[in-house]
């Protein structure tokens, strides 16, 4: 019974479609999903996950403007080999909670 369940839960969320990020066409869907948490094999989310944001480099680190507001982007975080393909930084956050941050090209 409970194998039943949770496999009728797996199909669900396997199923289930998110919506691509404001500014995004979702024309980089697997991109988004391919990406992992520096040091780990957790993904870092999904593509609704993720906000194209801007971003600078203030004293050595990024800082990501969400909603206008500047969020100093943890080191730990930074997905250097991402060869993001957006034009736009991303961030991959849930309410507080931030999982990675891909920096535009050539920033």
């Amino acid at each position: 019974m409970y194998r039943l369940i949770g496999l009728a839960l797996f199909a669900i969320s396997v199923s289930a479609s998110a919506a691509p990020p404001p500014g995004s066409s979702g024309q980089y869907s697997a991109w988004f999903n391919s990406q992992l948490i520096p040091g780990t094999s957790r993904s870092c989310c999904g593509e609704s996950d993720g906000r194209l944001v801007e971003a600078e480099i203030r004293d050595g680190h990024y800082v990501a403007l969400v909603d206008g507001a500047p969020i100093d982007i943890p080191e730990e975080i930074v997905l250097h080999n991402a060869r993001n393909p957006t034009g736009s930084a991303v961030l991959w956050s849930a309410g507080d909670q931030l999982y990675c941050f891909a920096p535009p090209e050539g920033v």
